[in-house]
């Protein structure tokens, strides 16, 4: 009865361990990253720090639950094969659960990136709209006086320094458009093989990767 007993309370252990778990990896797993303006990027900060903190608070009594069950293997209870697949089931769960979190770390790092790119690359352009405007607008007379003519050649003069400056701006833009993880294309059906790398271990049925491991996706 003694066995019976303790095994019932480690499996009731495991399985709330596991639950547990599978709450935060379902929201990992259909997260969408696809569409950055649909984003909320603080929000994402702030559950990110939390679920930090939930995992560390979570920790101590999951490897409580996890010990109790070695202890029973060492003991030699005899529901052994079932004990083993609780253990190793919560062992894989948990290794999952870090993975996922260093994922969601990267991701986002790469959302706020690409946040930040798109921000300076919208008012790059918005300047360049404003000037092309203004130069229309202003200089596309054909008459005007030797004065006139004068300023509008000072007042070209000053245009000319900042499209300098602003192309320093754009070359930097460019460079770092290199660096940009193309997070839209996760959302996309792609048209030929595109080269990823995995962020963590996974397998599944059909497939095994391993962290930093590169690959040729499928379409």
């Amino acid at each position: 009865m003694l066995d019976l007993d303790t095994l019932i309370a480690f499996i009731r252990g495991a399985q709330h361990e596991i639950v547990w778990i599978n709450e935060r990896e379902d929201i990992e797993v259909s997260r969408n990253w696809s569409d950055i303006k649909q984003l909320d990027l603080p929000m994402l900060q702030n559950y990110y720090k939390q679920l930090l903190h939930e995992i560390e608070l979570r920790e101590p009594r999951f490897n409580d639950v996890h010990n109790k069950g070695a202890a029973l293997l060492n003991q030699g209870h005899p529901a052994i094969h079932v004990i083993e697949f609780y253990l190793n089931a919560m062992q894989r769960k948990w290794d999952w659960l870090l993975a996922l979190s260093k994922c969601l770390e990267q991701h986002l790092r790469d959302a706020l990136n690409l946040n930040s790119f798109m921000e300076d690359a919208n008012t790059a352009e918005e300047w360049m709209v404003k000037q092309s405007e203004m130069l229309e607008r202003k200089y596309s007379r054909s008459e005007f006086s030797l004065e006139e003519g004068e300023q509008m050649l000072r007042e070209l003069d000053e245009i000319s320094e900042l499209i300098k400056k602003y192309h320093s701006i754009l070359m930097t833009l460019t460079e770092r458009s290199s660096q940009i993880s193309p997070l839209w294309q996760r959302g996309e059906r792609t048209q030929r093989p595109i080269s990823i790398v995995a962020l963590a271990d996974y397998t599944d049925i059909t497939i095994r990767e391993g962290k930093g491991e590169r690959r040729e996706n499928e379409k």
